[in-house]
């Protein structure tokens, strides 16, 4: 049958991802109803507009929110100067088309260097399709309801199950650090590391969480954000590390044939290191026995390099593998503390 040869898409969402949808449409049909209710009250006229901006404006978190509101009144103001400018300058007769053309080429335009700014179109559009005889009034009435569209998506996103920007990108942080765990222990063979608690696809689960945290973290608007600046680039040292020690496995013959010198810290290291990662990812300080555990086995690790023969290849490996593990230990010692004194 055809049905059968048609595949359809799947749809693989996390359970953050739901939340955020849920929140998102929330906020967005509380913002729908209280424009209009708003507009209605005050007998003001343009609701569409007013709904729309109210809509567009509302952002997964309160801080991402701030910005594009202030953003969107910017955008606002070039595109009611474009609009204008599209009435006065095209001569009588034009039409409505020609104005929308001329309007979305230089506002779009603008946008290019400016992409915030693209939602500057509304007004551009709203102002193109006016009457000349009440330029001025479609004018104010427009930018009017793009102004309190945007203070009423900016309420609802402070007070219609708020998320902050801050708590946002922490909890990406915490994502990317178990990305980087499943990345070590993929690095250095999987061993007795507890895949459970780490993702199917560690390099993406980072790439992914460690870009949406970066974000979320310029987004902070009402804390300051040198705190979370300070664990991303922690946890990115973290991740250049293992990377390190990935670059060295892909030169270096199976580790399972490694003498028990070698092998046996190399994997406590591995083991502990992913533990408290994990620890960290989970909100929790009990970490301590792990990292002595990684200090000891690196102390072993480093007298063995020292006293061990071999080429120079050999030579050169083992000592890429103790730097690269030694970068380990200080990232996570660096990582701790972080989380510690902020928890």
């Amino acid at each position: 049958m055809l049905i059968d040869r048609i595949r359809l898409p799947s749809f693989d969402i996390d359970q953050r991802e739901a939340r955020d949808a849920v929140r998102l449409a929330l906020q967005s049909a509380a913002a729908a109803a209280i424009m209009y209710v708003v507009m209605q009250a005050l007998g003001l006229p343009e609701k569409f507009v007013g709904v729309l901006s109210a809509v567009l404006v509302v952002q997964p978190s309160i801080g991402n929110t701030l910005s594009q509101g202030w953003d969107r009144v910017a955008a606002t103001v070039v595109g009611i100067l474009i609009g204008i400018a599209s009435m006065l300058i095209l001569p009588s007769g034009y039409g409505t088309a020609v104005a929308l053309a001329f309007s979305m080429l230089v506002m779009n335009a603008v946008a290019g260097f400016r992409p915030s700014w693209r939602y500057g179109v509304v007004a551009a559009v709203a102002l193109a399709m006016g009457s000349d005889g009440e330029l001025l009034q479609t004018a104010f009435d427009r930018t009017l309801s793009i102004g309190i569209g945007v203070v009423v998506g900016i309420a609802v996103s402070l007070l219609v199950w708020p998320d902050k920007a801050e708590t946002r990108a922490l909890r990406y942080l915490r994502q990317a650090l178990r990305g980087v765990a499943g990345c070590l222990k993929a690095a250095l063979n999987e061993g007795k590391v507890d895949s459970d608690s780490l993702p199917d696809n560690p390099h993406q689960t980072y790439l992914s969480n460690i870009s949406d945290a970066r974000k979320e973290a310029h987004n902070v608007r009402l804390a300051d954000n040198d705190s979370l600046l300070e664990k991303l680039d922690s946890i990115e040292r973290f991740y250049y590390a293992v990377m390190i020690l990935n670059r060295v496995a892909e030169e270096t013959n199976d580790f399972d044939s490694a003498s028990d010198d070698l092998a046996q810290p190399m994997y406590t290291i591995r083991d502990n290191a992913c533990a408290v990662a994990v620890t960290l990812a989970r909100g929790e300080c009990d970490y301590d026995n792990q990292l002595s555990n990684i200090r000891n086995a690196l102390k072993q690790l480093r007298q063995y390099t020292t006293d061990a023969g071999g080429d120079t290849d050999d030579l050169v490996n083992r000592n890429a593998l103790v730097f690269g593990l030694d970068e380990i230990e200080d990232s996570l010692d660096e990582l701790t503390d972080l989380f510690q004194d902020n928890d």
